[in-house]
């Protein structure tokens, strides 16, 4: 990545409690409400088996985090892979090439764990006024399959 001539150092990993503290941060933003690190590290615990966090550093500055799920399937001998959740901070020096850039590389990663986890698909769900996001997870391959619907449960 480039900004003003500044060669920039992307760098993709995969999260442990350890980090609770940062996705706590991003899930603030991501979901509108605070929520507690102690929380999210009791997430991080109680969804190891199914769930991988991974978080892009930029210059070693967080800067953004996606969900790669993997879940086994009655009707498949590979398991069902999603990106749960795909989040890039949003800073006045980040271009939307670079949000891109780190969206991309985001999925990339999860796609390289889906793969070796024995999943042939990844599905992910962008929200339906969201054209930018549309657009880029297009043109990195992802195809119209399904539309998700939802209601909630809770009375």
């Amino acid at each position: 990545m480039n900004t003003n001539g500044n060669p920039k150092a992307l760098f993709i990993r995969n999260a442990t409690t350890e980090d609770a503290v940062i996705l706590a941060r991003f899930y603030s933003f991501f979901e509108n409400k605070t929520i507690p690190a102690k929380q999210v590290e009791a997430r991080i615990a109680a969804t190891q088996q199914l769930e991988t966090a991974l978080l892009a550093f930029v210059d070693e500055k967080p800067v953004g985090f996606a969900s790669l799920r993997l879940i086994p399937a009655l009707s498949s001998d590979a398991p069902h892979a999603e990106i749960a959740e795909l989040y890039v901070e949003v800073e006045s020096q980040n271009s939307e090439h670079e949000t891109a850039l780190i969206k991309g590389a985001l999925l990339e990663k999860a796609e390289g764990l889906a793969r070796e986890k024995g999943a042939s698909n990844l599905s992910l769900q962008a929200g339906l006024k969201n054209k930018i996001s549309q657009d880029l997870y297009r043109s990195l391959g992802y195809l119209d399959f399904a539309l998700i619907m939802q209601k909630s449960i809770n009375s």
